[in-house]
């Protein structure tokens, strides 16, 4: 009798154990998730927003944006990268996110740069096929955004997180 019970409590705190690890995991995962992914993400937009108000805006010049890309937008993505770059990840799809952040960056650095040579070039051919690249460039975040919401979306499954959206939908 005293064998099974030792068991039973064996097997009590191991699964207590197993129970405990999965929270710590499920509140690092939400910590990362709320923490730094939201503010890369806010960092990213506030980057992508000011790139768009200076190809959109009433009073477009190149030597403003040109101005803005090389004081701006360059140093600021440069920071963010690097930013990401120093953060201590050992979580392996929270990596994957890291790493596909960084390759963001890098596209949007290399397009600016892109932009930035082509509004540098007195060729009008070569400065509209120069700007039009970096352009290009930039578009091609749009595969890594995808990547990270699968990733993020895996995660909140497999960690039973919920969006805000889904809690205010239920009440909560």
């Amino acid at each position: 009798m005293k064998n099974k019970i030792s068991a039973v409590l064996i097997l009590l705190l191991l699964s207590s154990c197993e129970i405990y690890d999965g929270y710590e995991k499920n509140q690092d995962i939400q910590a990362f998730l709320n923490l730094k992914l939201n503010h890369w993400l806010k960092e990213e937009d506030r980057i992508i927003q000011k790139y768009n108000s200076l190809i959109v805006g009433e009073t477009f010049s190149s030597e403003e944006m040109l101005k803005n890309i090389e004081t701006f937008l360059l140093p600021y993505t440069l920071r963010l990268r690097d930013e990401i770059a120093e953060e201590k990840i050992e979580n392996e799809p929270l990596k994957k996110i890291q790493s596909y952040f960084i390759a963001k960056l890098d596209i949007l650095l290399e397009g600016f740069s892109l932009i930035a040579d082509g509004l540098k070039e007195k060729d009008k051919e070569t400065f509209f096929e120069m700007i039009f690249k970096g352009r290009d460039k930039i578009k091609e975040i749009i595969a890594y955004n995808n990547k990270i919401k699968e990733i993020v979306d895996f995660l909140m499954e497999k960690y039973f997180i919920k969006s805000k959206k889904e809690g205010k939908e239920n009440g909560s």
